[in-house]
C-alpha cells in the first residue's frame, strides 16, 4: 500500500542514503546516460547540450572522458539525472487518454519506457524511496506509481529532457581527479539537496 504522506518517511531515507541497498537496474540504467550522452555528444554536441542541459564546456569534457571514467557517475541509489521537462506537462500526458497504435520506430522510446518502469518500481519501494533516487516530486511519483503500462507506454512517446542532479563542475572534477572520493560525495551531497520535496 502506497504511503501518500511520506513526510517522516523522506526524512529517514535521505539520513539513511548510505545504507540503501544499490539497485543494479537503477546502475545500469544510469550508466546508460552517461554513455548515451557521450555517443550523442560526438555526433550531435548541440542537441546533447539541449537534451541534457550542459554546456559547452561540460559536454566536450564528457566528450573526452573514458568509459571508465563515467563509471564513477553512475549510482544504483540516485539517479545523476533529473527531469527537466515541466512535471505539471507531464502530470497532463498521464491524465490523457493514451494512444492505442504507437510508431514501434520512434527513436528514444525504449530508452523513455525504461526510466518510466524504474521510476515506477522504485515507488512500489516506498513513494519518499522514488523521491530520492529520481528526484521527482511526490505528486509525480504517486501519479506513476497509479499509472497504467499504457499510460507509460504513452509517456515514453514524449520529448523528456534532463538536466544533472548537481553543478556540472563536479562532471570536470570527477574526470580529471586522480582520487575522486571527495567529488563523488559532492555528487551525492548536490544530488539531495535537489531532490523534491512536494
Amino acid at each position: 500500500m502506497l504511503n501518500i504522506d511520506p513526510v517522516g518517511e523522506l526524512d529517514f531515507q535521505a539520513i539513511h542514503l548510505d545504507q540503501e541497498e544499490a539497485d543494479q537496474n537503477i546502475y545500469e540504467f544510469d550508466l546508460s546516460m552517461w554513455l548515451s550522452l557521450k555517443q550523442l555528444a560526438q555526433v550531435n554536441p548541440k542537441e546533447a547540450e539541449h537534451r541534457f542541459g550542459l554546456s559547452t564546456k561540460a559536454i566536450a569534457c564528457i566528450n573526452q572522458a573514458e568509459e571508465e571514467t563515467l563509471k564513477l557517475f553512475a549510482s544504483g541509489v540516485i539517479t545523476s539525472f533529473k527531469l527537466e521537462t515541466d512535471e505539471r506537462e507531464i502530470l497532463q500526458w498521464l491524465a490523457q487518454s493514451p494512444n492505442q497504435i504507437f510508431d514501434l520506430n520512434q527513436e528514444g522510446c525504449y530508452f523513455n519506457i525504461t526510466y518510466w518502469s524504474l521510476l515506477q518500481r522504485a515507488t512500489h519501494r516506498g513513494l519518499a524511496v522514488a523521491n530520492v533516487t529520481f528526484g521527482v516530486s511526490l505528486q509525480l511519483a504517486l501519479a506513476v506509481a497509479q499509472a497504467t503500462d499504457n499510460q507509460l507506454r504513452h509517456l515514453a512517446h514524449q520529448e523528456i529532457r534532463f538536466s544533472p542532479c548537481f553543478h556540472e563542475s563536479v562532471i570536470q572534477e570527477l574526470i580529471e581527479d586522480d582520487d575522486a572520493t571527495y567529488t563523488v560525495l559532492k555528487k551525492i551531497q548536490q544530488s539531495l539537496n535537489n531532490t523534491k520535496k512536494k
